[in-house]
């Protein structure tokens, strides 16, 4: 049971840095936007 918890936990915290890593290449993508409409 506690390696079914596990493996749970371990695949929730990889997702949880999967969707901050996205959340900070869409950050990076509307800065270049920005910076490009400031040209």
């Amino acid at each position: 049971m506690d390696e079914i918890l596990n493996d749970a936990f371990e695949k929730q915290l990889q997702l949880q840095s999967l969707s901050k890593l996205n959340t900070l290449n869409e950050l990076v993508t509307f800065d270049d936007r920005l910076a490009q409409l400031c040209l």
